[in-house]
């Protein structure tokens, strides 16, 4: 491993010690990058992906683990105890792999958006005067599973995993997660009509799903195109026509939408659509599953408690297994015990910033990545008709008494409007809750 300035910290002599993956690491190009800093500098060293490399990195990324047990683990899956020591050792003093706490390595950037959390009030139920607006936002969420690519993921990852396992397989979670989430990220970029048919799950819910949301950008297109002048107004039942033929597959994972909105005079404006996976804790012996604690400190991804309210040690992850249910076709993850457990994912975290195994483990307990543009479909005819205009002039799109888009004049350079933010950033901003069992 690349050397670097870093604490030399021998597992041997504090065995106790909890470490963890640094958590700037980001695989790249069979290459984990990652910052140390030097001084008053900050460096960013990177170390080529081997099977020791790739073991260590999984493991370690499931959270602080004592060194030992880390070790010790580590072992089972190399040619013996020295030569898991030695990896991390090396790891430490690398900066690879860093004391959990105080003193570790410097935090990754920060997402953009995560800055107006303190302007966040999450709301279940209508304030005075917007109960209609909360009424239309249903229709909005309905469609949000249209957009989720979340759906896309976990089919692919269980048609990765039964190719690999077998129908009814089981395989470590840790082992697995990042060749199994590499073949559904591949997959993914290439996904089309014909291409769902060959990777998506054998009863086509796939390629319905993908046919499903190009039919509603269409749709959404027309009535857009079909307004000469002036805002197009939708009707909250065609949202729900659109999202009507949902198949049942992606109707169950347990998912909750969250959308982000500003309130003015009664109407709310969309500003972001959030997949917040469970987003309430079950009543104690719910459908027999349990909704676990991710206990990961430096990435608050994940967060939640069991019905019983029993923390999941970071080292209890080291056994928790990847499980394929032949009856509903779907990926499940199960404690050491053998119970199927869910994770609970805060509403603005993001699967893809974590490591795989716990990436997988948000993504099967309902995680999501809403890509839900009003205006797509009708951007790229504009810009398909049109390469050398240096703008699009949109029109305001609503539905009942929600702003769906603002509309306005969009620049024909997409990064010339990416820092744009509607409205006063003093501005109230509500995150209301729905219901994912309403749709």
């Amino acid at each position: 491993m690349t050397s670097a300035t870093a604490p030399v910290i021998e597992p041997a002599a504090d065995p106790a010690l909890p470490v963890l993956l640094n958590p700037s690491a980001v695989h790249q190009d069979g290459r984990i990058r990652y910052q140390v800093r030097d001084g008053e500098r900050i460096r960013v060293l990177a170390v080529t992906v081997t099977a020791t490399v790739r073991a260590l990195v999984a493991l370690a990324g499931l959270g602080p683990l004592p060194a030992a047990a880390l070790t010790a683990e580590l072992g089972g899956r190399l040619a013996g105890p020295d030569a898991a020591a030695q990896a991390v050792r090396a790891g430490l003093r690398s900066g690879l792999l860093v004391p959990a706490g105080p003193g570790g390595p410097p935090a990754p950037p920060s997402r953009p958006g995560t800055g107006a959390a303190a302007l966040r009030h999450t709301l279940a139920r209508p304030p005075a005067g917007y109960e209609r607006a909360f009424g239309d936002l249903a229709a909005v969420a309905r469609l949000c599973a249209v957009f989720d690519r979340g759906h896309d993921t976990r089919a692919l990852l269980t048609v990765a995993f039964t190719d690999r396992f077998g129908a009814g397989g089981r395989a470590n979670l840790a082992d697995e997660a990042a060749d199994l989430l590499g073949v559904a990220q591949r997959r993914a970029r290439m996904l089309g009509s014909a291409a769902s048919d060959e990777f998506g799950p054998a009863d086509g819910s796939l390629g319905r799903l993908l046919r499903l949301r190009a039919e509603a950008r269409r749709a959404l297109d027309r009535r857009l195109r079909a307004t000469a002048d002036g805002p197009v107004a939708l009707e909250p039942g065609l949202l729900e026509e659109l999202a009507a033929g949902l198949p049942q597959r992606f109707a169950e994972p347990p998912v909750g939408y969250r959308v982000l909105v500003r309130p003015q005079d009664g109407w709310v404006e969309v500003l972001a659509y959030e997949a917040a996976g469970r987003t309430s804790d079950p009543e104690p012996g719910e459908d027999g599953q349990r909704i676990r604690v991710l206990a990961h400190p430096e990435r608050p991804m994940v967060r939640s408690a069991t019905a019983d309210r029993a923390p999941m040690a970071s080292a209890d992850w080291c056994r928790v297994a990847l499980v394929h249910d032949q009856e509903s076709d779907t990926l499940t993850l199960h404690d050491g015990d053998g119970r199927p457990f869910l994770v609970r994912c805060t509403p603005t975290g993001q699967p893809e910033s974590l490591p795989a195994p716990l990436g997988v483990a948000a993504w099967l307990s309902g995680a999501g990545r809403v890509l839900l543009d009003p205006y797509a479909a009708t951007v790229a005819g504009l810009r398909a008709a049109n390469p050398s205009a240096t703008g699009f002039d949109l029109p305001r799109l609503t539905s009942g008494r929600v702003v769906l888009g603002r509309g306005g004049h969009l620049p024909a350079d997409p990064g010339a409007a990416a820092g744009a933010q509607p409205g006063s950033p003093a501005s109230p901003v509500w995150l209301v809750d729905c219901d994912g069992a309403a749709r």
